[in-house]
This record gives C-alpha cells, structure tokens and sequence, in this order.
C-alpha cells in the first residue's frame, strides 16, 4: 500500500478555508485524510469546495466529519459521521451548525460517498433520513484516547497546580470583576485546593450550549447540596471544564451564584488531555446528563480513569456505556439530584460502576478499534477497484 501526499486548488474565496486543512498519511491504500486545524470550514461556508489534485489522487478521501467539499466522483470519499443533532434537534444547537446537514437532505448525498458512523444510534437516525444508504454506512466506536487511565490517580499535587494555574472566575465571561471580588475569588480557590482530597469534586467536561443541559445540573448540584448536612456541603465542590455557548447566560448565572459560595470552580475553555485525565481520575463522580448525543466521549474517559458516571439515560448512552454508568431523567431536576446524592454516598454502587466503566471502555481503546479501521479501509479499497475495474 502507498501513501501519497496532495495539493489541492479553490477558488480565490475559499483559499482562507482551504489553507486549514491539513492533511495525515495513513499506510492504508493511497489513503488521504483530511483534518481539520482551526478551520471555520463547517460552519461559515455557502458554497462548496471543489479539490482538485495536481499529482497522485488519492483511492479514497477520508473526512472525519461532514464537509461541503465536492471531490471528483471517481474518488470514494469516507465521511465520519457523528450525530443528526442538527436536523433532529435544531432547537439545541446555533443555525451555523445546520448549514452542511440540511444541505445533505435537501441536494442528497452524492453516490461516491459513504459513511462511519459513531454509533449504532447514530447510524439508525442516518437511515431513518437516509434509507437507500443501507450498503453505505457502517459503525466504528470512537477511540478513548490511552492517557485516559486508573494510571492518572495519586497525583493530588498535580491536581492542585492544574486548578490554580487554569481555573478563573466565571463572572469574567460577562465582565470584568472588581478586584475586591478578585480577593476574595482567590482566598476561596485557595482554600478549596489545600483541602483535596478531604475536599471531593464532581466533574464534568462539555461546552455549555442548551442541549448539554448545564442549567438542569446545575439546580440539581443545588438540590443535592440541600441534602446534606452543612458539613457535608463544605466537603464536597463541582468542577466543569466548559467553554461558554449558545443561549449560555442563565447557566453562568447559576455558575457564578455557586461561585460566590464556594460551591464551583471553572477550569476554564480547555485543558490538555493529559491534564484532563490527571482531573478526571481523582474526581468523586463525573457528572453528564445532556439531553441529547451521537456518542458522548466524556464518560468513557471518566470510566477509563476509574471515576463512577452518573450519566443521561439516552438510548445512545445505555449503547454506549451500558452498564457502567448510573441513569437518570435528564428533564427532571429531583432525579438528577438524587442520582448525584446515591453516587455520592453509595459505597458500594460507587465500588460497581467503577468495576463495570473499566470493563466497558476496553471495547474503545485504540488497539481495538484501529484494526477495524484497517479492515475497513482494505474492504472499501478492494470494492472501489471491483468498480473502477
């Protein structure tokens, strides 16, 4: 098998978009894959890109998301399919993110195209829209990445140097804060950090648009906190690593009321992975109970670190994570609330899912699933020489 690098023409208004894609070789076929880096691509277009090769096309385009990029129709071109939210839910996401998946239903799906989807859920909706792509779809599970382990606990210190070197107060997506609330900001982080681990944290990881219901599990956190006891509620904080989204201003109104109490911390837009990992393995429970998903990665990298998941109870999450997480209602605030007040307490239920999430996320390490991609790409390789003949 060869691999082959490509340079590809646009036209002059499109060249800005164009020059973000960056391309990876993978030794599979003449395989190219495109990926992007800070692109604006899939939310900021109306026209399509047209790619053009000088030298050496590839057999196969490979996509690993949906794209308007017309590719010549002797070219199979793989698309990773992650979700129909858009179409399915628009009332949970902005309309810049409709533009591609409205643009598939009403023009169609052009013949030299085909799909790998996340899920068997997302895989079902696709053919709901779709169903003469029966012989075109198929389904790989998403990889969690291996820094994401058991491996990452007994790093308290490390914990700590993350939350004071990335954590902010959230008031300051909204304005800049007074430096008397400054003061008083940091003497509350201050103390919250000298306490871990006798201090325990919930965590969650997501951005703070509507459907990852934020603001629900927010007022739940309040309603667990009424449960316990006033020294039980100086034992126990949430963190969330989020990046603010749309229709986000109730949420980080809840987050900065819980803020001044002491009650929250924000990591902030973005963490490493390997920060990430490090704060996820010694959270308490990882909270994630969005409304609606096409996969949901952010529990599997709890269950891989060895964290228990209180998570939504979506058909793609009871696919996904199966048994090892707790369900609850993610439209009723007491169920939520009960589910963090049981997880919290519950000794032995904690001991369970921690024992059933390590089980379930071997299924989506690399080493399994990188050779199915393999396989994958060596079917489509052999059927598109079969057509071209």
């Amino acid at each position: 098998y060869l691999a082959h690098d490509a340079a590809f023409k646009t036209t002059e208004e499109w060249e800005n978009i164009a020059t973000n894609l960056k391309y990876f070789l993978h030794l599979t076929g003449r395989l190219m894959h495109a990926g992007r880096s800070g692109s604006p691509l899939r939310h900021k277009y109306s026209r399509d890109i047209v790619l053009h090769w000088k030298e050496d096309e590839p057999d196969i385009f490979y996509l690993p998301d949906v794209f308007r990029i017309k590719v010549p129709r002797h070219i199979l071109t793989v698309m990773r399919l992650h979700d129909w939210i858009p179409i399915t839910h628009p009332d949970t996401i902005p309309g810049r993110y409709q533009i591609y998946h409205r643009y598939l239903v009403l023009q169609g799906i052009p013949d030299n195209v085909v799909f790998v989807s996340n899920s068997e859920f997302t895989k079902e909706k696709t053919l709901e829209l779709f169903p003469e792509l029966e012989e075109r779809i198929e389904t790989i599970y998403i990889a969690v990445p291996d820094v994401f382990s058991p491996s990452q606990q007994g790093q308290i210190e490390k914990v700590r140097t993350i939350i004071l070197t990335h954590a902010e107060t959230i008031k300051r997506l909204k304005r800049k804060p007074d430096h008397a609330y400054l003061q008083r900001y940091r003497v509350r982080l201050r103390k919250i950090v000298e306490n871990l681990p006798k201090i325990k944290y919930f965590f969650s990881v997501s951005s703070m648009d509507p459907r990852k219901n934020y603001k629900g599990m927010l007022l739940a956190y309040k309603q667990f906190l009424a449960k316990l006891t006033p020294k039980e509620r100086d034992k126990i904080v949430f963190i969330i690593r989020a990046a603010p989204g749309w229709k986000s201003n109730d949420t980080i109104a809840l987050m900065e009321e819980l803020e001044e109490q002491g009650r929250f911390i924000w990591l902030g837009k973005k963490l490493s992975f390997d920060d990430l990992a490090v704060v996820n393995a010694h959270a308490h429970a990882f909270i994630f109970v969005s409304f609606v998903e096409g996969f949901g990665m952010p529990p599997l990298e709890a269950m891989a670190c060895g964290v228990p998941v209180l998570s939504s109870d979506l058909p793609v999450h009871r696919e996904i994570q199966k048994d090892g997480a707790l369900y609850v209602n993610p439209y009723s605030i007491e169920k939520i609330a009960e589910g963090m007040y049981e997880i919290y307490k519950n000794t032995s239920l904690r001991k369970k899912l921690i024992k059933n999430g390590q089980r379930v996320v071997q299924s989506y390490r690399i080493n399994v699933l990188q050779q199915q991609w393999v396989e994958y790409f060596k079917r489509q390789y052999k059927e598109r020489l079969k057509k071209l003949g």
